[in-house]
């Protein structure tokens, strides 16, 4: 499948799950005794062959993709990635630099697919023809057996490879970021030492 092989249709069937969100601190509407939405987290789980597959590609590809993408993206290939980069932004504050966190809203579903192909083609090109038999096309999105539409942007975050493609298909925009922050820093504060460090584990920048 990894080389562009056994690409049945029916392995790309994907089903809607709702995840409950965790509570927003208590609002006025709750204090005033107004039932409360709790938000829910749609999830598109692939099938299990894909899942399967999925999962073995990025086994044996993730460690190389990783390496070429550290530090500014751990998310990706990097054993303890999720800890590294916590512990990081930790320990900058505890020093007494300043740290600032962004959580990209929706980002996994709302990338350009058109993006996806250049990030995977220019940094995980073994995992392309995989994308492409996988994202190619709009896939029918299920719940409880009926089809209720076709996923058609971004990555399936049910999708064992999804965290690669999103993380390949947003690096350059860290890396400008990064630039971006260096040359501000360089020309603000030009007699101050200082560091500029960007971080991402997946869709979660420091």
């Amino acid at each position: 499948m990894l080389a562009g092989h056994m690409r049945s249709p029916l392995w790309l069937l994907s089903r809607l799950v709702l995840i409950p969100k965790p509570p927003d601190p208590p609002s006025s509407a709750a204090s005033s005794g107004q039932p409360s939405v709790v938000p829910l987290r749609p999830l598109n789980l692939p099938e299990i062959f894909y899942r399967l597959t999925a999962r073995a590609a990025v086994r044996v590809e993730s460690p190389a993709v990783g390496a070429a993408m550290e530090p500014l993206q751990l998310g990706v290939g990097i054993p303890s990635g999720c800890q590294i980069g916590a512990k990081g932004a930790q320990c900058a504050f505890d020093a007494r630099r300043a740290v600032e966190a962004f959580d990209l809203n929706s980002a996994f579903t709302k990338e350009r697919r058109q993006d996806t192909f250049k990030g995977v083609h220019k940094r995980a090109p073994r995992m392309l023809p995989f994308y492409v038999w996988g994202y190619g096309r709009e896939t029918p999105l299920l719940w409880r057996g009926h089809r209720v539409g076709l996923v058609g942007t971004g990555v399936k975050q049910g999708d064992p490879a999804g965290p690669l493609f999103f993380a390949v298909s947003t690096f350059e925009l860290l890396e400008s970021i990064r630039d971006a922050a260096e040359k501000t820093v360089a020309e603000q504060f030009p007699l101050m030492p200082s560091y500029v460090g960007v971080t991402a584990i997946c869709d979660d920048l420091k």
